[in-house]
């Protein structure tokens, strides 16, 4: 995966840093439908072994960017 804006960038850096021994802490966050699948992409192979994305507003679509990441 690579970003192809600025924005991107600095989402994809983040991310980088969040996702840190298989557990990802995303909560409040304003994360949306478009972060959800930068995330899926990002661990997707990966066993995680906790995922907390609470708060966000990741929608119907974002959820399944999601769960096509963690199969």
């Amino acid at each position: 995966l690579k970003p192809s804006c600025d924005q991107e960038k600095r989402f994809f850096e983040f991310c980088s840093k969040t996702i840190v021994k298989r557990k990802i802490q995303m909560r409040e966050c304003g994360l949306g439908q478009f972060s959800a699948e930068v995330i899926s992409l990002m661990i997707s192979g990966d066993q995680i072994s906790s995922l907390d994305l609470g708060k966000n507003n990741l929608g119907t679509a974002g959820l399944a960017n999601l769960l096509r990441g963690l199969r």
